[in-house]
């Protein structure tokens, strides 16, 4: 099995008990994959200290718990191009405005 990608690319499907945040849940996360990946091969990235991207496609309430799917690496960047796309389709003209619109205040 080729380690240099293990866990850094994929969707994580996390049961999140009611307390921490999703952001919580997120940070938990990229640190544990951080560790395995430093035991992995020398060559792997998070050996390097470059950090693994790690995302979650909805927030869930600290009260909450349930099913938190994690966004990992480049599945990451396809979600949120995805998500972009749809905003584009569903609502034309007005999301572009709007995506103009906060790029400028950034």
């Amino acid at each position: 099995m080729n380690t240099d990608r293990l866990f850094t690319d994929g969707v994580l499907v996390v049961d999140k008990p009611s307390g921490p945040t999703s952001h919580d849940v997120v940070a938990v996360t990229r640190r544990v994959l951080r560790r395995v990946g430093a035991a992995g091969a020398s060559a792997s990235k998070s050996s390097r200290g470059a950090p693994i991207k790690v995302g979650h496609t909805g927030t869930l309430d600290p009260l909450a718990s349930g099913v938190l799917p994690l966004v990992l690496g480049i599945v990451q960047k396809q979600v949120i191009a995805r998500e972009e796309a749809y905003l584009e389709r569903a609502f034309g003209d007005e999301y572009v405005a709007y995506k103009n619109r906060v790029r400028r205040w950034l």
